[in-house]
């Protein structure tokens, strides 16, 4: 099994906690190209005067110690009449729209990610926001629904990190499709999303690494609990080798269901073993990891050594060491067979932390 992964921290891509999630529709996957090749995304309503949408901002006011936010209601009643006076839209989807544009507006942030769907949602683009709204002339038009539309004029910039095929996106994101509105935070769906662009990543002072179950089948009970079972041996015994406190800190999600993925989740530096035994699967010597203090060569030395090493359990003398050798090689045995029997595999082509950063200056 052929593995690539992020070997140095300061490779792994760090998230803000803060960064929000937004799913942005396409006219129907019309202009799904247009908005990649030209690194924006917008709405439309090009008629709506931009003003009436920046002045529907939330009022955020501290009341008795905490933060309250509400709707400044004549400027969201001008936005709303006006939609519904100037579109074909009656007045619940006039308010429908008017929320979106406010969204859009307001409610998106320079740092978070978006994802957009092309025709049939057969692929999925996820880009990070690097704008304010901006506004631009507008000339040219696209078809939908038998009519000409005009290209959104209110965009914001995107660097785009990485298309990838619905059926590749997996994690339980049905709901995210069957919502009809043009702009919809998904941030409920953030581990999902992130664990589909790296492999590795830190949030919250956790590191998280995905693995994908590549299968079709439905996944073997048994082959989950060998897997599990393992893993958590070798983390702990990762853990005391290296002095590391075993508190425990190390959670999982898995969907379980064909083509699902696990999620694991680790408190500090100490998780990278996790990586680090991952790594070890693939049988390269030549891979580092830097685990802060602490450096682990995989299959050469140390801890690894006694796991990819099979001569070496019989080259120690002192019975004890020799057994717990032996012991942990059994483990990694299983956990092999388990990981080959799930057909788990790392997130192919990841983002890494340098492609996760935004140029501020892009307009």
């Amino acid at each position: 099994m052929d593995i690539s992964l992020q070997t140095q921290v300061s490779d792994i891509r760090v998230i803000d906690e803060e960064r929000n999630y937004w799913f942005i529709r396409t006219y129907g996957g019309k202009i799904y190209n247009y908005f990649r090749e030209n690194n924006f995304i917008g709405l439309g309503f090009n008629n709506v005067p931009y003003n009436y949408i920046k002045e529907a901002k939330p009022i955020n006011e501290i009341v008795n110690g905490d933060e309250v936010s509400y709707v400044d209601f004549a400027a969201f009643n001008r936005l709303q009449k006006f939609i519904n006076d100037n579109t074909a839209y009656i007045k619940g989807e006039a308010t429908k729209w008017a929320n979106q544009l406010i969204d859009f507006e307001h409610e998106i942030k320079i740092g978070d990610l978006v994802i957009i769907p092309n025709e049939n949602s057969q692929d999925l683009s996820i880009g990070i926001v690097e704008s304010e709204t901006y506004v631009v002339d507008v000339q040219s038009t696209f078809k939908f629904n038998d009519k000409f539309e005009p290209y959104p004029e209110k965009r914001r910039k995107i660097k785009w990190l990485k298309e990838i095929p619905k059926g590749e996106f997996r994690g339980g994101l049905n709901s995210m499709f069957f919502s009809r509105t043009a702009v919809k935070n998904v941030t409920d769906f953030s581990d999902v999303i992130e664990g589909n662009l790296s492999s590795l990543y830190i949030k919250d002072e956790h590191i998280y690494l995905s693995i994908k179950i590549d299968q079709d089948e439905e996944i073997n009970a048994f082959d989950l609990q060998r897997f599990l079972e393992s893993l958590t041996y070798l983390y702990k015994e990762f853990c005391s080798v290296h002095g590391i406190e075993d508190n425990e800190e190390l959670f999982i999600k898995i969907k379980v269901q064909s083509k699902g993925s696990a999620l694991l989740k680790g408190l500090g530096y100490a998780a990278l073993f996790s990586v680090a035994m991952i790594i070890v699967m693939s049988n390269n010597s030549n891979i580092e990891l830097d685990l802060k203090n602490m450096k682990v060569k995989g299959g050469s030395e140390g801890f690894l050594k006694s796991l990819t090493d099979f001569r070496d359990a019989n080259e120690i003398r002192d019975e004890r060491k020799a057994e717990k050798a032996l012991e942990r090689q059994k483990e990694l045995l299983k956990f092999k067979d388990s990981i080959e029997k799930l057909h788990a595999k790392p997130v192919s082509d990841s983002v890494t932390r340098e492609q996760d950063t935004i140029d501020t200056r892009k307009k």
